[in-house]
């Protein structure tokens, strides 16, 4: 569909906008109070899913991530034609080795938790258990939360907002006002699309080098289902409108200040080898922001294509999760809680964070500033970790900060590192410091303004 003045909308054509994507609004967006609690309508969805799951879905998780992982070394060994002729098969199961390997390590380590192998350093519920019980609950999660995905992803309404907030990018943060539509997306949508989507864009020209880190490494979070299960481990699900608000605000702001210090200032303001800026999405003459942002939003959700596709929509969403995610959740997750289970070395690397957190008058500093470092492992770590703090702002201030430092190494740190962004390890590392320093006053602020009790 062309955008273009001349030509009306019709109902039709606004319905199939309007309807699927104020039910995406509604699951995921709007609060819902039931049982005596409040959360969002997603939220109790999902957490009386995994209750109703819980006597079967840690076996269930291990016979999955078992056979993934079994499959997964039959065809990078054989290649069989079954698989190599139908692209979905074999982007599951011929992943390259190092995800093969991942595979195996992650489901031996579930095994050793099911059948409390070897030590109980591996198996305990302060290390593997606690993790074997969460991959479970991830499991389950997205499974139910990817048939509703398509809701908020394909039906208009991520144009329509990301539209709608383009005043804001080039001076604020330093990127075209055509990116926030993929912003938007990154930050609400799977990290490893996101991820995909602005390297896409970078290698054809859309984003110069910098305009690319920005992005990624500022936006990219774990995606809106990641956000109840931390918030729910945390026990700050119905403070969830403010969490959102939260994260919206910081990532806004601490991407305004990083976009203009190094390291991201260091990076060239050039194009994929040498390219020309490639221009598309501008807004026709005599057209309002508005106007625009609806039909960018109704040609979306006009571009449809039945409940096959929505279905292909979900499959895809949800197995990049259960055949990949799992094991890198597991096997990062159990080493980061070994490590903080047994060893002092994240109260000593969160050592100038406690002090940056008394500085703050953030309540139990000295229990949250480990949490604040171990975020770079894994983004489920610093929820496990802090779990047990007495405080409903200090747990709401490490939910908000572990979603919003982005370079997790169990997941994000990888990608970008081998993707076409020019980013190094020793850029993530100084991003991840720099945004944590940045983002912590900024989400102090908040709890205080929304009235987060201490």
């Amino acid at each position: 569909m062309e955008i273009t003045t001349s030509r009306k909308l019709t109902a039709k054509e606004l319905l199939l906008f309007i309807i699927p994507a104020a039910i995406g609004a509604f699951l995921y967006l709007c609060p819902f109070s039931y049982g005596g609690s409040s959360g969002m309508v997603m939220g109790v969805i999902l957490t009386n899913t995994a209750k109703a799951c819980a006597g079967w879905s840690q076996q269930v998780a291990t016979i999955l991530m078992c056979a993934t992982a079994l499959a997964t070394l039959f065809c990078m060994l054989t290649k069989p034609k079954f698989v190599m002729d139908r692209p979905r098969l074999k982007k599951i199961l011929v992943p390259g080795w190092v995800e093969t390997i991942t595979r195996l390590v992650g489901s031996a380590l579930a095994v050793i938790v099911i059948f409390q192998l070897f030590t109980e350093v591996l198996y305990s519920g302060d290390t593997g258990g606690t993790m074997l019980d969460l991959v479970a609950n991830i499991m389950i999660w997205f499974v139910v939360a990817s048939f509703f995905v398509p809701f908020l992803l394909d039906f208009g309404l991520m144009e329509f907002i990301g539209t709608l907030c383009r005043g804001v990018a080039r001076p604020l943060l330093k990127i075209p006002g055509r990116s926030m539509i993929d912003v938007i997306t990154s930050f609400l949508g799977d990290q490893n699309l996101g991820i995909m989507v602005t390297n896409d864009q970078y290698v054809h020209g859309y984003y110069t080098a910098r305009e690319a880190v920005i992005i990624s490494t500022c936006f990219s979070a774990t995606g809106i289902a990641y956000w109840y299960i931390i918030s729910t481990i945390l026990s700050v699900d119905l403070y969830f409108t403010p969490i959102v608000v939260t994260m919206f605000a910081t990532a806004l702001l601490s991407t305004t200040i990083m976009a203009r210090i190094p390291p991201i200032t260091l990076f060239p303001n050039e194009y994929y080898k040498g390219q020309k800026e490639n221009l598309v999405g501008d807004k026709p003459e005599g057209m309002s922001t508005f106007q625009f942002a609806v039909r960018l939003a109704v040609r979306k959700a006009n571009s449809f294509q039945g409940p096959k596709s929505m279905v292909d929509r979900s499959v895809d969403f949800c197995s990049s999760v259960v055949f990949s995610v799992l094991p890198v959740v597991m096997i990062i997750g159990t080493l980061g809680l070994v490590v903080a289970t047994y060893t002092p070395v994240f109260e000593w690397l969160g050592l100038p964070f406690r002090y940056f957190m008394e500085l703050l008058q953030i309540p139990y500093a000295a229990e949250a500033a480990p949490a604040a470092v171990a975020g770079f492992a894994d983004v489920m770590i610093p929820s496990l970790m802090a779990a047990e703090i007495a405080s409903d702002r200090t747990r709401f201030i490490v939910c908000v900060l572990s979603l919003t430092q982005i370079i997790y190494m169990s997941e994000v740190g990888p990608i970008l590192m081998m993707s076409e962004i020019p980013v190094k390890l020793r850029h993530l590392v100084i991003l991840f410091i720099e945004k944590t320093l940045i983002a912590l006053p900024i989400i102090t602020l908040f709890a205080v303004l929304f009235g987060i009790p201490v």
